[in-house]
């Protein structure tokens, strides 16, 4: 049965879908209204009981996608856990570590990024519940059932904000009371009834820094201890606890200066890196959600004569779908009715939507532009192209670990070292003098002098220079990592859709093929047609003529491959040469040498008849930017190779590569071959991906740096570390040369702090510091880490 020419007109009163079935009716006081289906009548049945105003049609749509919604299952002997409470990257290590252990559990993978462990266990050993629970053991929580990622990292955000706001404000509080009263007492050797009373006043402004901002690292630093991993989060308890617990001893026995200001300020500054890494974990996350979301919650499904609503996770292979203009087809399928453009960009990255018809295949969340047509279903759920593109960017970004931070790489010698060596520091002065107090104040100094206040700058301090310097130049570098990485590529690969183009098309000319005829009179005419399409080559057309009134086109009608209408009582069909030809309109020698003239140099070409002869083609393009060739040959300068990848035809790649002097180029290439492709390129490179559709979302994730245009999805943007704002292709080059100066700039600050350690430590283990000088060294070697750090804003834009 033909749906879509059913003689039978009347509409929905509820969703505006064609009434094929007459069973579904219900009378009011304005007569009887028809409905498509049950769930229509149903839900305008409890609308009008309610009160709801049925003008609101969004309104009525939401509540009949919530009644069709379900959620999916589990599937299989994996376990997906949601978990909260991971504060950085090696807290990854010690979940995986502690599973592992468990009996039953055969793997186990947790992401830091998306705050979740995919567990694979023996049910006959374990269940769920178990694995959740020992995980909660760890002091982290968790849940069997998945939040969106995105919601917890925001979640994580709000509470990163609350701790900051407690350090923050406290902290200045104790600074100023530091500076204006104690460190001058201390100086002078001063130490009154005056002075004590301040000094408490700062340990009960200290207490709440201590034990409520510095939560999270005290439940760090106890995870580390369980899983016997030293982290950053076990550095900063340490220093932090020494520098309290002794400011306490020393105020309550009247023993000493007190150190709340080294404690305080340390948590404060710490937990600013770790808002901004919050930050971007939050922007990660929400790739796969963008590229699901890509997906209508609700379909359209034709069964028994009729037209009904269903949830897109309802539906099932074999199932016949209509898909109207405007909206995304839900599944993957076959055309069985109809035909129309389908906007396929997010698979082939191509701007130019492909003309469908009757046998066609399709595929779920693509756009379809300008027919109605009815699929029938063939994979549905994780089996669609789209989930399975998902899936390629989470399982790329999972694989990817964040690399760890200098500080938590040293920490797991740095740490027992700094422990041990307070210990002996303290025995060794109590055997020497039999002092509790002074053996006690050494150990402490030695705990003072190495806290990793200079060490925690090291790296955040320059980075957030950097990344704020590149930012004015149009640059968005999503993490520390990112702009680390930056400076390692050496084989860059370039997408053209949208990337090395602009991705949009435009009109490149008008060529009349009979004598008589101008440009002129042809674009009228073509715009006169064009202006009731909205295929982006019509609009491309259109826009030529700005606002001016098109001809009056009559009798217009869109198929597969072109249009067609009547001006001025004249036939004018435009579209494909297989259009034409369908419609019985040849193409003369000199029409056909013509387009291959164009066709070599790349262009699309779109022909023009008047339903007997061909009069014209059109050609259009899309342009290559304007800072591609430059961008380019700086990258040559820096020892970069460049490739480009493509999903466009073989010509027009070769044609673009060959106008910018890029000798390997790939074509014709779809998602999963352009993740296969950087991996490939990864065996002998450090590779670097510019992306910009959602098609470029895997390769750019899998990439060792994934670089995403400003204009391009959301999803690309969010798979890849760092996005061009300004679309200038020359800010790549400037990135390179950016992130080499700052790399030097972090490791002139790694050197100069573990020297400063060395030297400091050997000092205090030898009795010739006090805290409170150790607290100065150590704000001394914070200080030349912030200056020497500042030099990367003096590095220019200039890429020569």
């Amino acid at each position: 049965m033909e749906y879509l020419n059913s003689s039978e007109r009347t509409t929905c009163h509820l969703c505006g879908l064609p009434v094929i079935s007459s069973g579904y009716t219900s009378m009011d006081e304005d007569g009887e209204k028809q409905f498509c289906c049950h769930g229509c009548l149903q839900v305008y049945e409890i609308a009008k009981e309610i009160g709801l105003d049925l003008t609101d049609r969004s309104t009525i749509r939401d509540q009949v996608r919530d009644r069709w919604q379900t959620n999916r299952g589990f599937k299989g002997y994996s376990a997906d856990i949601s978990i909260d409470g991971m504060w950085c990257p090696s807290c990854t290590l010690l979940i995986e570590a502690a599973l592992l252990r468990s009996p039953g559990i055969l793997n186990a993978e947790v992401n830091y990024i998306t705050g979740s462990a995919r567990v694979q266990y023996e049910p006959s050993l374990v269940s769920e519940s178990d694995i959740a629970r020992d995980i909660r053991s760890l002091g982290y929580g968790a849940d069997i059932s998945l939040d969106a990622p995105e919601e917890k990292g925001r979640s994580e955000q709000r509470a990163l904000f609350v701790y900051f706001l407690i350090a923050g404000v406290l902290t200045m509080q104790i600074m100023v009371i530091y500076f204006l009263i104690l460190y001058p007492q201390y100086f002078k050797g001063v130490i009154d009834d005056y002075t004590i009373s301040y000094e408490y006043v700062v340990w009960g402004i200290a207490t709440p820094v201590q034990f409520l901002a510095g939560w999270p690292f005290l439940r760090g630093a106890y995870q580390s201890i369980r899983a016997r991993y030293g982290t950053m989060d076990l550095l900063v308890a340490i220093g932090t606890l020494s520098a309290y617990l002794y400011s306490v001893y020393a105020l309550v026995t009247r023993s000493g200066e007190v150190y709340f200001d080294s404690s305080s300020m340390i948590i404060t500054v710490v937990i600013i890196g770790r808002s901004l890494e919050a930050l971007a974990k939050v922007k990660s996350a929400a790739a796969v959600g963008g590229l699901i979301s890509l997906l209508p919650k609700q379909a359209w499904r034709i069964a028994n004569q009729s037209i009904e609503p269903i949830a897109t996770d309802n539906i099932e292979p074999g199932m016949l779908i209509l898909v109207r203009p405007g909206e995304r087809i839900p599944a993957d399928g076959v055309i069985t009715e109809g035909s129309s453009s389908v906007d396929e960009s997010l698979l082939t990255g191509e701007s130019v939507p492909i003309d469908k018809k009757v046998h066609d295949d399709v595929i779920g969340g693509t756009l379809n532009t300008n027919g109605s047509i009815v699929i029938a279903v063939k994979n549905t759920g994780d089996e669609t192209a789209l989930a399975k593109i998902a899936h390629l960017v989470d399982e790329a970004q999972s694989r990817k670990a964040t690399i760890q931070r200098f500080a938590d790489r040293v920490a797991a010698w740095f740490v027992p070292t700094i422990i041990a060596t307070a210990v002996l520091t303290s025995v060794g002065w109590y055997i020497a003098d039999r002092s509790f107090t002074s053996s006690l104040i050494r150990a402490v100094t030695v705990l003072v002098v190495a806290c990793p206040c200079s060490l925690g700058l090291a790296t955040p301090l320059a980075v957030s220079l950097a990344i704020n310097k590149a930012s004015t130049h149009g640059l968005l570098i999503h993490n520390a990592d990112s702009l680390e990485r930056a400076g390692l590529v050496d084989q860059l690969v370039f997408d053209k859709t949208g990337t090395i183009t602009r991705g949009k098309i435009s009109v490149e000319g008008v060529y009349p093929l009979l004598d008589g005829v101008s440009a002129r009179d042809i674009l009228r005419t073509v715009i006169g047609v064009e202006v009731f399409s909205e295929h982006p080559i019509a609009r491309a057309i259109v826009e030529l003529d700005g606002d001016s009134t098109p001809l009056v086109c009559r009798n217009f009608k869109a198929e597969a491959g072109g249009v067609s209408g009547e001006i001025a009582g004249k036939p004018v069909l435009i579209g494909s040469e297989q259009y034409l030809a369908t419609s019985g309109i040849p193409l003369n020698d000199t029409a056909l040498k013509l387009v291959d003239e164009h066709r070599k140099r790349g262009r699309t070409v779109v022909f023009v008849a008047d339903g007997r002869r061909t009069l014209a083609i059109i050609t259009l393009a899309d342009e290559v930017r304007k800072s591609a060739n430059e961008a380019i040959k700086h990258l040559e300068n820096l020892g970069v190779m460049v490739a480009m990848i493509s999903g466009d035809n073989q010509r027009t790649v070769t044609t673009i590569g060959k106008s910018l002097a890029i000798d390997n180029v790939f074509a014709e290439v779809l998602p999963d071959r352009k993740l296969e492709l950087i991996k490939e390129l990864q065996k002998a490179y450090f590779v670097g991906m510019v992306g910009d559709g959602i098609n470029d979302a895997p390769a750019l994730a899998q990439a060792d740096l994934g670089i995403a245009m400003g204009g391009g999805t959301d999803v690309a943007m969010e798979s890849a570390d760092i996005t061009l704002l300004s679309q200038d292709l020359a800010g790549i080059p400037y990135l390179l040369r950016l992130s080499q100066k700052t790399m030097q700039v972090i490791r002139q600050n790694f050197g100069w702090t573990l020297a400063y350690n060395m030297v400091a430590t050997t000092a205090a283990i030898a009795g010739f510091l006090t805290p409170v000088i150790a607290a100065t060294v150590m704000a001394l070697s914070s200080l030349i880490v912030v200056v020497n750090s500042t030099r990367i804003t003096m590095h220019g834009h200039s890429n020569r």
